[in-house]
């Protein structure tokens, strides 16, 4: 699933650029106007680079003019343009500018749009807990002012970003609201958002059918509103549930669709999604030869983009398509390529998967005790993600996701002759299951059913006999 967290350019020029409003006289404020006209001009047709100076022009002529409201939106144009040059920095250099400018002029919502697109840069530079911070500080002051849409856009990246650390109770909840708000605005069609980011969540935590049912949705209401994007995506997605369910033919039909609708308006971020979804196909059907050229072709647009959590999880695809085919010390060279970015991004779901691949890579090559002190890391990871739950049937579905890592670690224990610690392994994550189905039912009715309970009781007790079993 690829986890999109940064809005469409288009959408952003549309939210951001807004009309000029000056009641001044003066030709420099006028001669400011203009130059901000023509930047927007070049950013509607995505020249940045012709943009920026625009904006830059503007900048200087309203600072000369004492025209504050004119240099607040300057430097946010600036800022937007530089966010799409991929120059962070400075992009976030302008914002914060324009947010000191706003704040001090008593321009709540020019201040609250602004801390969103720090919001925006800082997870495009994959820095989560500055991405949630602006958006909660963005969030804040559009509620203090009543402004329920803005809420919810800041709500609905708020889930992204939740989701991208693990954090999927707290993604649900963020989408929830998001839809709430879209709905209680007469926001139907924008709500897609928000099923888009449900589904994505549902998928994370193993329950298809659900996701599935999301994205639907989400694809019915893109086609009403010819959001040519947002068909793309929905068909990425429904196909990235049929993959994941074992159907990869049927995947591969919908990635197609979704790579053909892109051809001619899509960037390098959602191109790199649509070839690594394809890859993965192939992989999977056994072509592996077609799954590294469409993985190659995706690496060279990812490495331009700069997003180490994204690069890890595609090296991880080269890794396992790389052992798949065979080439073992190809497998260990992705693997390790995929860690060291994964471990640059802070993601835990990609250090997990990163891990996992070379651990594998190095199982194959006979070194199972470092494989087997890697499986150890990341069943702790895992364990620590699953805690985070609160829901028990989210939990159990996240744990099924899982299993293949835990089977491995007890594959490696037996071969080092640890059967023990093995079947404690195994055994305990069956017991966490059975556990967590039986709170999910007891949330679903008054009782649970009577051999559950007995079933309850003997698990608690061989869960104890297995830890002191361990010691």
């Amino acid at each position: 699933m690829r986890k999109t967290t940064i809005i469409a350019a288009a959408a952003i020029f549309a939210a951001c650029f807004l009309p000029v409003r000056s009641h001044a006289s003066e030709t420099a404020p006028d001669a400011a106007a203009e130059a901000y006209e023509r930047g927007k001009a070049h950013a509607a047709r995505s020249d940045w680079g012709a943009a920026l100076p625009e904006f830059e022009a503007s900048l200087g002529l309203a600072e000369g003019a004492d025209d504050q409201a004119g240099v607040a939106r300057a430097l946010n144009a600036a800022g937007i343009a530089c966010m799409n040059l991929a120059d962070y920095g400075r992009a976030l250099s302008f914002f914060g500018r324009s947010r000191d400018v706003r704040e001090a002029t008593g321009d709540k919502i020019g201040a609250a749009s602004t801390l969103h697109m720090m919001g925006l840069v800082h997870a495009q530079m994959g820095d989560w807990e500055k991405a949630l911070a602006s958006y909660g500080q963005s969030l804040a002051e559009k509620e203090s002012i009543g402004d329920k849409q803005g809420a919810a856009e800041s709500l609905h990246n708020i889930g992204d970003i939740r989701r991208i650390m693990g954090d999927y109770a707290g993604a649900l909840a963020a989408f929830e609201r998001s839809l709430k708000l879209k709905e209680e605005t007469g926001q139907r069609l924008r709500t897609a958002s928000s099923l888009n980011g449900m589904g994505a969540a549902y998928a994370d935590l193993g329950q298809y059918a659900r996701a599935l049912g999301f994205f639907e949705r989400t694809q019915s209401l893109m086609v009403e509103a010819g959001n040519k994007a947002g068909v793309a995506e929905s068909l990425n997605n429904i196909g990235v549930i049929h993959a994941r369910s074992g159907d990869y033919a049927k995947a591969l039909s919908f990635f197609e669709q979704s790579l053909a609708s892109r051809k001619d308006w899509d960037g390098p971020r959602g191109m790199a999604g649509a070839f690594i979804n394809i890859g993965g196909a192939h992989r999977n059907l056994g072509k592996h030869d077609r799954a590294r050229s469409y993985y190659d072709e995706a690496y060279r647009l990812q490495k331009d983009l700069g997003d180490k959590a994204a690069m890890a999880r595609l090296l991880v695809n080269q890794s396992e398509n790389a052992r798949d085919g065979g080439d073992a010390e190809g497998s260990a060279a992705f693997a390790e390529s995929a860690l060291a970015a994964a471990s640059e991004s802070g993601s835990p779901e990609a250090i997990i998967a990163a891990r996992g691949a070379l651990g594998l890579a190095l199982a194959d090559a006979g070194r199972r005790d470092e494989a087997l002190a890697l499986f150890r890391s990341v069943v702790e990871a895992t364990e620590t993600l699953r805690a985070m739950l609160a829901d028990s049937a989210n939990r159990t579905s996240f744990l099924e996701t899982k299993l293949s890592l835990y089977e491995t670690m007890a594959s490696l224990l037996v071969q080092r002759r640890n059967g023990a610690e093995a079947f404690t392994a195994v055994e305990s994550i069956k017991a966490r299951t059975f556990l967590d189905e039986f709170s999910h039912a007891r949330l679903a009715r008054a009782e649970a059913p009577a051999d559950m309970l007995d079933r309850k009781r003997q698990l608690e007790a061989r869960m104890k006999w297995l830890r002191e079993k361990a010691r």
